[in-house]
């Protein structure tokens, strides 16, 4: 269930307070709004989105993964996104790390919290913003919605549930069925000019997937052995 609020400052902060003040939410549970004040993505970049024509809402998820699968939380709800995206014949594409793209421009953002105890993801926090009906957007800004590419109106409280159900659905079936999933629908598969990792190495070359391990393959050259980059440990691709 999704407690639905007219205005809000920002669903995830909110509820990320509601769960740090001992109030007790079963996963799946979350909030939404029609407009955030402080809405805001990766970074404290800001969510720039019209009341009530967007999906903005985010729900609880208590994991039981180590911190080192955490990285599974972002995939899982990027792909679940992509998934009630797709189920509406909607073509989209994963940009890492958090972004949805359809015909090139970006449709939604994923933007996952977690709390820590013992190396353990006790507490994730699942925060995503779907455009859904809005299609005037500030200058400048490369996105667009579900409205304009379809030509259809749909009412935005009908996706968050959508988009909970297959991410709950894809988290049973367990971490290769995520990465399987995510790296479907990823779109840096394929030449890359720059490879940042987050200790400052840059590659260029061939970018595979390991959806047994969740880890990048750049091959430099044909016939080479690839450099093997855990995905947590890029920062940048181009």
């Amino acid at each position: 269930m999704l407690c639905y609020f007219q205005r809000i400052s920002s669903t995830q902060d909110e509820l990320l307070k509601l769960l740090e003040s001992h109030h007790t939410l079963p996963d799946g549970n979350g909030l939404a709004a029609a407009v955030q004040t402080h809405g805001h993505g990766r970074g404290n970049k800001i969510w720039h989105a019209r009341e009530g024509q967007n999906a903005l809402f985010s729900f609880v998820h208590r994991p039981a993964v180590t911190t080192n699968d955490a990285y599974l939380l972002n995939q899982a709800a990027a792909a679940a996104v992509a998934l009630s995206l797709q189920a509406q014949n909607i073509p989209v594409a994963i940009k890492w790390p958090n972004d949805l793209l359809a015909d090139g421009r970006k449709i939604a953002g994923v933007l996952v919290n977690t709390r820590i105890e013992q190396n353990n993801v006790r507490l994730a926090v699942v925060g995503i913003g779907l455009n859904v009906n809005q299609t005037d957007f500030p200058t400048g800004l490369n996105a667009t919605s579900i409205k304009a590419l379809t030509g259809h109106q749909t009412d935005p409280l009908d996706w968050p549930h959508r988009i909970i159900r297959h991410y709950f659905a894809l988290w049973a079936q367990g971490p290769v069925a995520i990465r399987q999933t995510y790296f479907d629908f990823w779109s840096f598969k394929g030449p890359k000019n720059r490879i940042i990792t987050r200790n400052g190495h840059q590659y260029s070359g061939w970018v595979l997937a390991d959806i047994r391990n969740g880890k990048i393959h750049i091959f430099r050259q044909r016939n080479t052995k690839p450099f093997i980059v855990p995905l947590e440990e890029i920062k940048h691709i181009d």
